[in-house]
């Protein structure tokens, strides 16, 4: 695996021109012939450090994805920590997908020319899951150019409005720790049981906000690393894997995780502080 620190600049919804820090991990192709590979943007969770993620991204990078983590301003570790900045965030992830596929002086040709810019998904965890949601399915900013987007303990925000799936999604699969404390497992119910079909929800009932995508490494994290893997591989390589097949390597941990999905929908247990209401 190779990386590589960008500076991307974007604008907010004010029109003000914004940094956004941005680490691109990507396949080491040294020795190897050329090809392009799909792009996953990960978008972090507020006040925690993206390096925290890297044991969960580099499984996708391994699969074969390019994976820019994108910082946004104001809600890093160190930052003023504005959480309501994150109603740009958006926009400014839209920005980096431009940057990637569109070309751009932020992104070198060497990095871009490898990225096959039909094929685009999105994940992110905590906050960063909720701006990825919108950015996947909500009427204030939705970006057509994702394929598939992946939910890490997110949720649905009014500071987004309250129009979300009105135009469908991409295929959607959302995760969710049962023990976690900071995004109730409401909100990611509350996600999936709006979403269209194909999605799917990946209950982990042991998890926490972070055990699930973090070191250190054991049966949580194994289980997300396949699921999101063979996800991601499903609909962006087209990887003859079933729905079936992703149930199944939702149990490769035994009891750790389980999988709903298709038609099937999930109980919202309580409510979800700041989503608009539910489907």
């Amino acid at each position: 695996m190779a990386s590589v620190q960008l500076s991307i600049e974007a604008h907010n919804l004010s029109g003000t021109t914004v940094p956004i820090p941005t680490t691109v991990f990507y396949p080491d192709t040294a020795g190897s012939a050329p090809r392009r590979f799909p792009l996953v943007i990960f978008s972090p969770g507020y006040n925690i450090d993206p390096a925290v993620y890297t044991p969960l991204i580099s499984a996708w990078v391994a699969a074969g994805f390019v994976v820019p983590v994108v910082s946004y301003p104001d809600t890093l570790p160190g930052s003023a920590l504005v959480e309501t900045d994150m109603v740009n965030h958006p926009s400014e992830l839209s920005q980096v997908i431009t940057d990637f596929v569109g070309g751009s002086p932020y992104v070198p040709a060497s990095l871009s020319g490898i990225v096959d810019g039909s094929l685009v998904a999105v994940a992110g965890q905590s906050d960063g899951g909720d701006v990825s949601v919108a950015a996947a399915a909500g009427s204030c900013c939705k970006d057509t150019r994702i394929k598939a987007a992946i939910i890490l303990s997110g949720a649905e925000q009014t500071l987004y409005g309250n129009g979300y799936f009105a135009t469908g999604s991409p295929p959607m699969l959302v995760v969710q720790g049962g023990q976690d404390p900071i995004n109730a497992p409401s909100c990611s119910e509350q996600i999936y049981d709006g979403a269209p079909q194909p999605r799917f929800y990946l209950a982990i009932p042991a998890a926490s906000h972070l055990s699930a995508y973090t070191a250190p490494v054991g049966p949580q994290l194994l289980v997300t690393r396949a699921v999101t893997v063979a996800f991601l591989e499903k609909y962006l390589t087209g990887a003859a894997i079933s729905s079936a097949g992703l149930s199944q390597l939702a149990g490769s941990q035994g009891s750790v995780a389980y999988m709903v999905s298709g038609s099937a929908t999930v109980p919202i247990v309580g409510t979800c502080l700041g989503a608009p209401p539910g489907p």
